[in-house]
């Protein structure tokens, strides 16, 4: 879903999104842009239940924070956040195809790189195992 920011503050930004609907997003100084649109898209708006019941919770149900399942990290799913985007790959594609091969070039290495960065012999991280081996990696 297309969607523009029209207010960023050192904290916060705002986001419309093309429906008209908006969220506010907190931000950090140790984001990158990479993780900010994920959250970008994490807030813009879902396909809806068709009726009530469909919904897995229900009013009255209660619950404990402590009780969600947290995010647990594979290498696989660093790299795919660390690869150069499919749209940049496929511009490289398209500059080989006519003859300049440098773009090619430089998404090899950055793949390469991440490869390297991310080895499938890496152990599961949590949240904050990641964030510290994005930290120690990228800075």
């Amino acid at each position: 879903m297309k969607y523009e920011i029209t207010e960023v503050s050192t904290s916060e930004i705002k986001v419309v999104y093309e429906d008209s609907s908006w969220a506010k997003i907190n931000v950090h100084a140790e984001e990158d842009l990479n993780t900010i649109k994920r959250a970008i898209a994490s807030f813009a708006p879902k396909t809806n239940f068709s009726k009530t019941s469909d919904c897995p919770v229900k009013v009255g149900d209660t619950g404990d924070t402590s009780e969600t399942n947290p995010i647990t990290y594979t290498y696989g799913m660093a790299r795919q956040i660390h690869y150069p985007t499919s749209g940049d790959q496929l511009d490289a594609l398209h500059w080989a195809r006519e003859g300049d091969s440098s773009h090619q070039t430089t998404i090899d290495t950055k793949i390469k790189d991440t490869k390297t960065k991310w080895p499938k012999t890496l152990a599961d991280m949590n949240q904050a195992e990641y964030d510290a081996k994005v930290k120690e990696l990228y800075g």
